[in-house]
């Protein structure tokens, strides 16, 4: 399926988002609800993320990874520039300097991973891959923010990053082959 969508896509036929939709709006909704807490502009930037991503569709680079994760980082950062937006800075929606976006986003996160059995996954990662992943994918925090939470320098904390998700793609891949 996800062939015939980057395909549809790349073409510019209306049955890729279409069908895009059919199969990624529910998990992608799901990424925008666990940072945005009401249902109206998680609904809006649900469909802004559509929007960006039918006319962006030739910036998908197959050799860099799954379609679905490329629709997912475009919908963190499309749910994350909502947040981050001056008026929504503004009404606290978003951190300043002094706080944590953890204090911000709804904590369901944990609960929803663990449902999917992705976190059983995350907790056998070694304890500074699983911090890393849990903070950049699970509670939207930027690589600048991870940084001064952990202390690190910057590049330090996206060379590390990197090297978590390769492991995780690593773990995962190793599972899928125990699992057949």
């Amino acid at each position: 399926m996800e062939n015939e969508i980057i395909y549809y896509l790349s073409q510019r036929d209306k049955r890729g988002i279409s069908l895009l939709y059919d199969h990624y709006s529910i998990p992608l909704y799901g990424i925008v609800r666990r940072m945005i807490p009401y249902e109206e502009v998680a609904q809006d930037v649900l469909q802004e993320v559509f929007v960006k991503i039918w006319e962006n569709a030739d910036k998908y680079d197959r050799e860099k990874g799954r379609l679905f994760t490329w629709v997912s980082q475009v919908t963190r950062n499309a749910a994350i520039d909502w947040l981050r937006s001056p008026a929504n800075r503004q009404k606290g929606f978003y951190p300043t300097d002094n706080q944590s976006i953890e204090n911000i986003l709804p904590n369901e996160t944990a609960s929803d991973i663990s449902d999917s059995g992705l976190q059983k996954t995350i907790d056998g990662l070694e304890n500074s891959y699983r911090q890393l992943i849990q903070l950049a994918y699970f509670k939207g925090y930027t690589q600048v923010e991870i940084a001064k939470e952990l202390a690190m320098p910057l590049g330090t904390v996206k060379t590390r990053i990197r090297a978590a998700i390769h492991e995780l793609r690593r773990v995962l891949k190793n599972d899928i082959v125990l699992a057949t």
